[in-house]
């Protein structure tokens, strides 16, 4: 049980820091915050669409 609290402990501590981090960027430079979430939109549909699709038949 403490493993997955220390792994918890440090996902959430990073995922505070990427908010932060994305946060900051926002309110600096807004083109380049819409540019990355746009790419990090792309990066996900892919897996997406895979995911949903059919495997083809043999």
């Amino acid at each position: 049980m403490k493993n997955i609290k220390y792994h918890y402990g440090k996902l959430a501590a990073t995922a505070d820091k990427d908010y932060t981090q994305m946060s900051a960027l926002r309110d600096r430079d807004s083109s380049e915050f819409a540019a990355r979430i746009k790419v990090n939109c792309e990066r996900l549909k892919w897996p997406a669409g895979n995911s949903l699709r059919t495997p083809a038949r043999k």
